[in-house]
């Protein structure tokens, strides 16, 4: 009596294409929106814990304004890790850091030498990428 190995083998074939597919499931399904939000946030605080300790050699209003930022990092970071603050709070503490690097730019601006600007540059990128995130449209944060 000779069996069949149709069955087996399509079972077999079935079970590798639905491993494959697991493996390869898309970004967003891996990485929700506050899970990538997060480690852009979490980048830039390290990249803003780096310009304060560069910063108090820098000016005394620069440095200030590369502490705060290090801080509403750290505050936005740690309301992201909890999971419990809402939209409008998520973008309180977004305002609060945009308002901070703005002040840190204007700073840079004012000094005009190539410590200030190289500094406020450790916090560009990873300030942009938090922005973008913020203002992507989503259904929720």
């Amino acid at each position: 009596m000779k069996l069949s190995r149709t069955p087996a083998l399509a079972a077999a074939s079935l079970l590798a294409v639905l491993a494959g597919c697991a493996a390869t499931a898309p970004d967003a399904a891996r990485n929700p929106p506050n899970q990538r939000l997060l480690n852009s946030v979490t980048q830039l605080e390290r990249s803003a814990r780096v310009l304060a300790q560069r910063a108090d050699g820098i000016d005394r209003a620069f440095a200030q304004d590369a502490h705060a930022l290090l801080s509403y990092a750290s505050e936005f970071r740690t309301a992201l890790v909890a999971g419990r603050a809402s939209d409008s709070d998520l973008q309180g503490y977004f305002d609060a850091l945009s308002s901070s690097y703005d002040a840190l730019r204007s700073d840079a601006k004012s000094l005009d030498t190539m410590q200030a600007n190289s500094a406020v540059e450790l916090v560009s990128g990873p300030y942009q990428d938090v922005a973008a995130q913020m203002s992507a449209p989503h259904t929720s944060l």
